[in-house]
């Protein structure tokens, strides 16, 4: 690489031209291990950037060649929900002002444009960079994904002792009130982020168990040993329903999304208890209306290994754990 170009990438929306670039900077930074295929191909690349659902920001260098990147992408069940993610520079870069660069255009011309309400990250929390990025731009710690993150070798450092939490930040640009159900046991601590991010809600008592069929759909990422479930409504099958995914997610870890707009979602989260599954998160505005996230790890998490970075993370973490050893103390 020409060393006079190091200090100059501009900052831009992607192009096709820019694909074989990021194939390159993944390459770079994750080796061949990053569990989802697509980012080794270019065509597939480019493919992703069409329509509303992907937008990439890349620092693009003169002779073409891409220094780093960011994008915004559409995960949740709502489609005004987009992830912020895929941040990476490349060694040479990690020490100008690209990354900071990139997540500037990112949140303050590019979500401003394309009016989207609704911006989330994953934060790494085997450090705290990510992190401290997302509270410049108001992100919010909303919940915390117990050791998630697996097969990334980060600069061919070798295989980690501990796959990477996630600490989930939010930031609403425009929220809608609604009435939820939450479950009592996390009902404060729904009231408590919501409150955070400046939210208000109708809050009702649970209604008992589900009526009619479960509408929810199982993802499974085997590469990550990761399985997640979106439950829009469950219904009175929801314990078959959940029999047969664990048969199908046999050994993972398994994430659980309930939407707290369903009157049911109280006795579908003492389900999931039932089964060993504990607090990760509240999803704001995730169906439209507020969710709440459950999970089960393989083995017991690790949580002394987990940076978090200020006092609105630490409480989330520290609601995690306390609901994790409750679980472990009923013997789940």
């Amino acid at each position: 690489m020409d060393t006079k170009n190091i200090m100059h990438p501009v900052v831009d929306l992607f192009r096709p031209e820019d694909a074989p670039g990021i194939v390159r900077c993944y390459r770079e930074v994750y080796g061949d291990n990053f569990p989802i295929s697509y980012v080794y191909d270019a065509a597939r690349i480019v493919e992703q950037n069409r329509g509303e659902d992907h937008y990439t920001v890349v620092g693009r260098l003169p002779d073409g060649d891409i220094a780093g990147l960011c994008a915004l992408f559409r995960t949740a069940p709502n489609p005004g929900v987009y992830e912020a993610g895929q941040l990476m520079v490349r060694k040479p870069f990690r020490r100008t002002s690209l990354a900071g660069n990139l997540v500037d255009e990112l949140f303050d011309v590019l979500v401003s444009r394309l009016g989207i309400n609704i911006v989330y990250t994953e934060s790494l929390c085997n450090h705290v960079i990510s992190q401290k990025m997302m509270l410049k731009k108001q992100g919010i710690p909303t919940g915390l994904e117990m050791e998630c993150l697996s097969g990334i070798n980060f600069d061919e450092q070798g295989d980690l002792e501990r796959n990477i939490s996630l600490m989930l930040q939010f930031r609403i640009y425009q929220d809608h009130f609604h009435t939820i159900y939450p479950h009592h046991l996390y009902a404060d601590f729904v009231d408590g982020r919501g409150a955070a991010l400046g939210l208000a809600r109708n809050r009702e008592a649970a209604s008992g168990e589900g009526r009619g069929q479960t509408d929810s759909d199982l993802s499974i990422i085997a590469g990550a040993e990761l399985a997640r479930m979106v439950v829009r409504k469950a219904g009175a099958d929801w314990p078959g329903v959940l029999d047969r995914a664990e048969a199908e997610a046999d050994n993972f870890l398994f994430q659980v999304q309930l939407s707290l707009g369903d009157p049911a979602s109280p006795w579908a989260v003492e389900e999931l208890q039932r089964r060993g599954f504990f607090l990760a998160g509240y999803l704001p505005l995730w169906f439209g209306e507020d969710g709440i996230m459950l999970q089960r790890l393989p083995e017991g998490p690790d949580f002394t290994v987990v940076q978090v970075h200020g006092d609105e993370a630490r409480a989330v973490m520290d609601a995690v754990r306390i609901d994790y050893q409750r679980m472990q103390r009923l013997g789940r």
